[in-house]
């Protein structure tokens, strides 16, 4: 079976979150993101759109790429975000290091994760994460019970599959009420967000006038919309990568696994 959520959805809510806490005088908009996350077009974007929705044309998002596991690419990204001039870091990573990097040098945050207050209790503004819980539990009975059947799901916001975390005490007044209303829209259906007429950082339009994507097109985006301004990669090339040796042992229906550990196993994945 195979399960995930539709993040896109609060990231967009975050974005209009960001916009609206913006500096007037910076008007920028930071994300430091890990190029293999999930959806990570459809996120960024969708944050973009949300941010759109104060902003206007005047939205200014700098975007820079670096790997989750790699503290000093991280580091050297916000560090950029922060020389640019952007007021608000959206993080959309594998890590609570760019959080945790990006608090300490006093900017505002909104991030992948469920315990913000915990992470950045005095520059967090709101976050959005995944609520697998429920599905999980429920897969799980229905192995116990017998009646199990493969499914690919994608839960929504209405489906309580992603979630937003509490908005801040030190969001700006009015944060909560408006993007309460946005976050509405976004679960009875009657905001899509993304409706055109799009276009990418290239200019060229990607959504038609009144045209929206549904979800299973938005997992399928792979371009950048054209408020992103800017965009740098600080992630680094591994010359010499290193092989493990995790082995899959895989079992087809029926049989059991034996104590013998002579024959070569069935397949063995190097993770390079």
């Amino acid at each position: 079976t195979s399960f995930g959520g539709e993040l896109y959805q609060t990231a967009a809510v975050c974005g209009m979150a960001a916009a609206y806490n913006l500096d007037p005088l910076s008007n920028k908009i930071g994300i430091v993101a890990d190029p293999g996350e999930y959806n990570v077009y459809g996120v960024l974007d969708a944050f973009c759109l949300g941010a759109a929705e104060i902003t206007l044309a005047q939205t200014d998002v700098r975007v820079n790429w670096a790997w989750s596991n790699s503290n000093s690419e991280i580091e050297a990204a916000v560090d950029d975000l922060i020389d640019q001039g952007c007021d608000v870091i959206m993080s959309y990573m594998e890590s609570d290091y760019p959080v945790r990097y990006a608090a300490g040098r006093g900017v505002k945050l909104i991030a992948n994760a469920a315990n913000m207050p915990e992470l950045a209790p005095d520059d967090y503004l709101t976050g959005y994460h995944f609520n697998f819980s429920t599905h999980v539990v429920d897969k799980i009975r229905s192995v116990i019970n017998g009646n199990f059947n493969p499914t690919v799901y994608r839960g929504d916001i209405a489906a309580g599959m992603i979630r937003l975390v509490n908005y801040s005490p030190n969001c700006k007044s009015g944060t909560e009420t408006i993007c309460t209303k946005y976050y509405d829209y976004i679960k009875s259906g009657s905001a899509k967000i993304f409706t055109g007429e799009i276009k990418n950082a290239n200019g060229v339009v990607t959504v038609e006038k009144g045209q929206s994507l549904d979800a299973s097109h938005i997992f399928q985006v792979n371009w950048l919309v054209q408020s992103v301004r800017k965009t740098n990669s600080f992630t680094e090339i591994i010359e010499d990568p290193q092989s493990s040796d995790f082995v899959i042992h895989r079992l087809f229906p029926g049989e059991t696994e034996t104590a013998d550990t002579t024959s070569e196993p069935d397949v063995v994945v190097t993770a390079e």
